[in-house]
């Protein structure tokens, strides 16, 4: 089973530089910033196999292995998931690159 990576809660504008990379059909993109790549996911424009990486990964990683992402992070140990609920919808960030 493959490491997952959680994302930090929104940058803020100041701290925001482009930092992503976006490998799809052989072709890269970036350097992308935070707001730009949650943007793309928020548009539907990112696939859970589409490679990213940023500094601190070890390796590019798959788009849906990125917690926070394209799903929400998994709870922190101890809560549950209320039986029903749907999950919030996904968080927008002012685009920008």
């Amino acid at each position: 089973m493959s490491e997952l990576h959680t994302l930090s809660p929104a940058p803020s504008p100041a701290t925001d530089r482009p930092r992503w990379y976006l490998a799809r059909d052989g072709e890269r993109q970036g350097p992308l910033t935070t707001a730009k790549l949650f943007a793309m996911a928020g548009e539907d424009r990112l696939e859970v196999t589409d490679l990213v990486w940023r500094p601190g990964f070890p390796a590019w990683r798959q788009a849906g292995e990125v917690a926070g992402l394209l799903s929400p992070p998994p709870l922190p140990q101890g809560m549950r998931a209320i039986p029903g609920a749907e999950a919030p919808p996904p968080l927008s960030f002012a685009s920008g690159e």
